[in-house]
């Protein structure tokens, strides 16, 4: 008779963003969390107050604990934000500790959460796992190098003290074990399949609708992603339209970048959406596009797989692990000017291969990535 391992009773999870601040770790930790809760797991995540939300909820079964970090932005925060996390969670995190009786921790991100994890380490004995998401990798994001020479003593010392460290990608764990002397486990990100699904009839008779998803940054090379849409709005005169939704220090002068190129009819800017909004948009649009300069493993585009799009992104780690190029959606080549708008011109072309593309999608993460078999392999490290 099969002998199974018991699950561990009380787990906190440590981000300094969770929704509806953050991005795609922040969303990760949300559904994270409330898988574990349905395992019968008690679940705590201590995160960043913002505005109003501060203080503690029960959300759906997860015990949320919001602690002051003078956080300003719902979609990114300020390296001040980030260094006053761990400081104030740090004051908080033994009465959660005490209250839930916390046998395991997940910290996201070396830094800022990962002091949070060590602390707990240090103080209370209880293990922790440290999950990297890209931007606390050296060399990830070029912007960081600096930061990263400064942190590095810290970084090293949380790195060491870990139970276990996990990528979301083979590419990001290479990286980290070529800064880092740390052996990096590999668990890749999940899509809530049931919540994001492909629409029952969808039709390009209205037009065919480009979608993009995140933060308007240097990083997603999104003036690049409005080049190509002009180009291809040429080509196809009265037959697109572009869905940015998002935010972010680019706003501006994206918007400007748009009205320059003629654009401003055929593109709408949606701002953050609510996840009910935002699977509107998946259900609606013909394709979703990534051309991001550099990715950890996008939950983007996974909730664009589970939506049935076929998916366009740039060959970089985290994108071409999801997409393979001409069976579920392109990768293009970022040092190939044209060759974004050739895979869309593709897809527009050829609107039932596109279909197929995303039904092909969709039954690729059913298989491989849905928060229940992720959750799975998580458990194999908190057990």
């Amino acid at each position: 008779m099969e002998v199974r391992r018991p699950p561990p009773v009380n787990l906190l999870l440590v981000n300094y963003e969770y929704p509806p601040i953050g991005g795609g770790a922040a969303n990760a930790t949300f559904f994270l969390a409330r898988t574990f809760s349905r395992k019968n797991i008690t679940t705590a995540v201590l995160t960043s107050a913002f505005g109003r939300l501060s203080g503690y909820r029960e959300e759906d079964g997860v015990h949320v604990y919001r602690v002051p970090a003078l956080r300003r932005y719902i979609d990114r925060s300020r390296l001040i934000e980030m260094m006053l996390f761990p400081l104030s969670a740090g004051m908080h995190v033994g009465r959660v500790v005490r209250k839930h009786d916390i046998e395991r921790s997940v910290v996201f991100f070396t830094l800022p959460s990962g002091p949070v994890g060590y602390w707990m380490k240090r103080r209370c004995g209880i293990p922790y796992l440290v999950l990297l998401r890209g931007g606390d990798v050296p060399g990830h994001v070029p912007e960081l190098n600096r930061i990263h020479r400064i942190v590095k003593p810290v970084r090293q010392m949380i790195l060491r003290n870990a139970a276990t460290i996990i990528a979301n990608d083979e590419g990001l764990a290479r990286r980290s074990m070529a800064a880092d002397p740390y052996p990096v486990s590999v668990v890749p990100n999940g899509v809530d399949t049931d919540f994001f699904a492909p629409a029952q009839n969808r039709s390009h008779a209205d037009g065919f609708h480009v979608l993009f998803v995140g933060r308007f940054t240097a990083e997603k090379n999104l003036v690049h992603l409005l080049d190509q849409y002009a180009k291809l709005e040429s080509a196809f005169p009265g037959k697109m339209s572009l869905r940015m939704v998002g935010d972010g220090p680019q706003m501006h002068e994206l918007k400007r970048h748009a009205s320059e190129a003629g654009l401003g009819k055929s593109v709408t800017w949606h701002g953050w959406t609510t996840k009910e909004q935002l699977r509107e948009l998946y259900t609606t649009s013909s394709c979703f596009v990534n051309p991001s300069f550099y990715e950890g493993m996008p939950n983007t585009v996974l909730e664009a797989m589970a939506s049935g799009l076929p998916v366009v992104v740039s060959d970089v780690p985290g994108n071409n692990t999801l997409i393979e190029d001409g069976w579920n959606g392109y990768v293009f080549d970022l040092k190939k000017p044209d060759a974004f708008f050739e895979a869309l011109a593709k897809l527009i072309q050829d609107p039932e291969g596109a279909a197929k593309m995303g039904l092909q999608g969709r039954q690729r993460v059913v298989d491989n990535y849905s928060w229940d078999i992720i959750a799975e392999q998580f458990m194999r490290f908190l057990s």
